[in-house]
């Protein structure tokens, strides 16, 4: 190799040592860092509607507490078999404050798929629209009840805030299903350290920081 290949190979290999650099270790405090630091910022354009990082970040604090006040703990697994609205997202990082994973599942999906994957991943909850309720009875949670959650007002906390649960990097974030075009699909682990440590903004990631 030349000086500068050897250069070039080196600058590839280039790793994050550096943790004030590392901004987040967990999937949502994503959300939750750039709602602090650029509240007004636009963090979400979707059909329904545009949101900023604050109200974002709000609404999903909103929906993770409702979740925790029916149940829901640190390391279930949740379904999210919605339509691509603004509640799709809130709902993602909703169970990620809540502390438990979440499974995309598209309703357009055809229903072996869906009840392939909502019992493979052993979800214990789907959150969901009215016209699937019935189809998950016993696990199902109405969308429209999160997102228009009314807490006990004697709550001795803010449920716009963000919750305080236990989640570790190496706690699962989400799984995905493969299309299963070659067989039976496959559920894909991700954790909050894997999905992190790909989105820094950091040179040792060029897919980003290129950005």
């Amino acid at each position: 190799l030349t000086a500068e290949q050897d250069a070039e190979l080196q600058s590839l290999r280039h790793t994050c040592m550096d943790e004030e650099a590392i901004r987040f270790n967990l999937f949502h405090e994503s959300v939750e860092h750039w709602a602090q630091e650029t509240p007004d910022a636009i963090a979400l354009i979707a059909t329904n509607e545009t949101l900023t990082y604050k109200e974002f970040n709000e609404k999903a604090n909103l929906l993770a507490h409702a979740l925790m006040s029916r149940g829901v703990e640190a390391n279930d697994r949740v379904c999210l078999l919605l339509p691509r609205r603004s509640w799709h997202m809130i709902a993602m990082f909703g169970v990620m404050k809540a502390g438990a994973a979440y499974i995309p599942c598209d309703p357009e999906y055809p229903a072996d798929r869906i009840s392939l994957i909502t019992e493979d991943s052993e979800a214990a909850y789907v959150i969901t629209t009215e016209e699937h309720m019935a189809e998950h009875e016993g696990k199902a949670i109405l969308v429209d009840e999160l997102i228009n959650y009314n807490p006990n007002p004697n709550l001795d906390f803010d449920v716009t805030s963000n919750p305080n649960v236990n989640v570790t990097p190496d706690d699962l974030v989400y799984l995905i299903y493969t299309s299963g075009s070659t067989g039976r699909p496959k559920g894909v682990m991700l954790r909050h350290e894997g999905i992190c440590n790909y989105l820094q903004c950091h040179p040792a990631n060029r897919h980003v920081y290129a950005m």
